[in-house]
């Protein structure tokens, strides 16, 4: 019996996937919601003069940023990953 010599083994195939980004695309449209809330929140801590529930209204907000910010990192990171395995 022969041994297999490398010249007749084929390379491996290689395939690349697109990543969904279904879940992505949910997280910030409930992060667009989050600052949606905030944005009515604080106009109706304005409007009746309620400092609380304006503060709580730029709170909302400030976390959607903070949650899009965190979106936008974790999209860089996956496209530097896509490029070094490319």
């Amino acid at each position: 019996m022969r041994s297999p010599d490398l010249r007749d083994m084929e390379a491996p195939v290689r395939v690349i996937t697109q990543r969904s980004n279904h879940v992505g695309t949910k997280d910030r449209a409930s992060n667009r919601a989050q600052d949606a809330k905030g944005r009515v929140k604080e106009a109706a801590g304005s409007v009746t003069g309620n400092r609380d529930l304006k503060n709580k209204g730029k709170t909302d907000q400030a976390k959607a940023g903070m949650k899009n910010t965190g979106e936008d990192l974790k999209d860089a990171g996956h496209k530097v990953k896509d490029a070094v395995t490319r």
